[in-house]
């Protein structure tokens, strides 16, 4: 996990800079260590994608609260998603904040509420991701964020 630590110190654009320290080292206490002493010595704040899948609310609950609080410390927070826009709209601030629309998983395919088709699930990831894994990638990192949350 040490490639996504050096990507987070590149310099912010210029649009983004101007957090004050206070909220900078804040945020950089609640990350690893070496991403921390990296994010408190730039103390600028962060261009963050944050991948959500689409399957199921329960994630997107989770992911609001910490782009709420990502937001709320001067980051500028992108979640990527299949999940209704209306769920995150709702929730988190405007400001510094987007939402794009991404359906890059399927989560997976049930014969019954209880009975996961294991089969049918493998095929349609196949279908979503795999057969154009290489156009997701390239339209991905055209993003140019500076710090993956999955």
């Amino acid at each position: 996990m040490a490639a996504p630590a050096a990507t987070a110190v590149a310099p912010a654009p210029a649009a983004q800079q101007g957090a004050s320290p206070p909220a900078a080292a804040h945020a950089a206490a609640a990350l690893s260590p070496p991403l921390a002493r990296s994010v408190s010595m730039t103390l600028e704040p962060l261009s963050i994608a944050y991948y959500c899948t689409g399957h199921g609310l329960g994630h997107a609950t989770r992911a609001i609260e910490v782009c709420k609080h990502l937001v709320a410390r001067g980051h500028s927070v992108t979640v990527v998603t299949g999940a209704p826009a209306r769920v995150f709209l709702q929730q988190v601030p405007a400001a510094r904040f987007t939402l794009r629309k991404a359906v890059l998983d399927c989560g997976s395919k049930q014969l019954d509420p209880f009975t996961v088709d294991s089969r049918g699930s493998l095929e349609e990831y196949h279908k979503t991701a795999v057969a154009h894994r290489d156009e997701l990638l390239a339209g991905e990192v055209g993003n140019r964020q500076l710090l993956i949350v999955q």
